[in-house]
């Protein structure tokens, strides 16, 4: 009996907080629909910039991963709609096979960005790095 890889697939969520239960179930708080973050400039701040930014007190991103089998190292690249570099392959984890959901080859991930600084509104790009795959995540932050 041939042995086929099951299919490669991943779902990404944005919200306030992301937390895992001990059975690797992602418990979501606050999820910001349609990939989107709304935010109120205060009236001392016409425009973003570095000088002048708004904090986010929390920002999270699952990345629910199906049919990647294995051990494997998680890196995180996070880029500015300028395409400013904001964090560049940072090491988010290593999935060992312990990990994974044997059955189904799953597994959750979460980056957690405490505080968000905004700086720039507009789209952002969440790089995740998994065995020479990249997986492009993009969420806006408008008012």
């Amino acid at each position: 009996m041939k042995k086929t890889s099951q299919k490669k697939e991943v779902k990404f969520y944005l919200a306030e907080d992301i937390r895992l239960e001990l059975n690797n179930r992602p418990i979501i708080i606050g999820l910001y629909p349609r990939d989107r973050i709304v935010i109120t400039l205060p009236t001392d701040i016409p425009a973003l910039s570095k000088e002048a930014a708004v904090m986010i007190p929390s920002v999270s991103i699952l990345a629910s991963l199906v049919g990647f089998e294995g051990s494997f190292a998680v890196n995180i690249s996070l880029y500015a709609p300028d395409t400013t570099v904001l964090i560049e392959n940072s090491e988010l984890g290593h999935i060992v096979d312990e990990g994974i959901n044997s059955a189904h080859k799953e597994a959750n991930l979460i980056a957690k960005f405490v505080p968000f600084k905004v700086t720039q509104l507009g789209e952002y790009k969440l790089v995740v790095s998994i065995k020479e795959t990249d997986l492009e995540y993009k969420f806006r932050i408008e008012v």
